[in-house]
This record gives structure tokens, C-alpha cells and sequence, in this order.
């Protein structure tokens, strides 16, 4: 199985794989895509803001958000705001 079937078969079972997480058997590939990008860059900018809010560096925030989703955030929201005015 070269890398092209690989990708192609990948696309054909997102529609199976959202529909067992709840999202309906009528969801396209396209669709699948944009919401599987859509909630880890979601969270990367939660995580961004959170960040700002306690003077932290945002891209810290972003990176955690977007690779943890909101296990990411709360460890955002948790640690404790910067003393030196942070990096924005």
C-alpha cells in the first residue's frame, strides 16, 4: 500500500469514524477534515488567549491548546501568571 492509497483509504473512513463519535452517518470527508482541524486550532487559540490574559507567552498557550485539546488549557489556566510581564 503506497502512501496515496494510504491517504485515499484514510479519507473514505472518516465518514465511518465520525459517525461513531456521534456526528451522524450524512458527514462527508470534507466535512470530517474542517471539524477534525477546526477543534485543535479552537483550543490553540483558547489556549493562546488564556495565556495572554495571565501575561504569558501566547505561543505557549497555542501549543498546548492545539496538541492537548482542553487538557491543555487547564494546564494553561493553571499556571501561575507570569511576574515579569511576559512575552507576548
Amino acid at each position: 500500500m503506497n502512501l496515496d492509497t494510504a491517504f485515499q483509504a484514510t479519507l473514505i473512513s472518516l465518514p465511518r469514524k465520525m459517525a461513531i463519535l456521534g456526528f451522524g452517518s450524512s458527514v462527508g470527508p470534507e466535512l470530517a477534515i474542517l471539524i477534525l482541524l477546526a477543534f485543535p486550532l479552537g483550543f490553540g487559540w483558547f489556549g493562546s488567549w488564556v495565556a495572554g490574559q495571565k501575561k504569558r507567552r501566547k505561543r505557549e498557550g497555542f501549543i498546548l491548546g492545539l496538541l492537548f485539546g482542553p487538557l491543555g488549557v487547564l494546564v494553561e489556566v493553571l499556571l501561575p501568571a507570569a511576574e515579569d510581564g511576559g512575552h507576548t
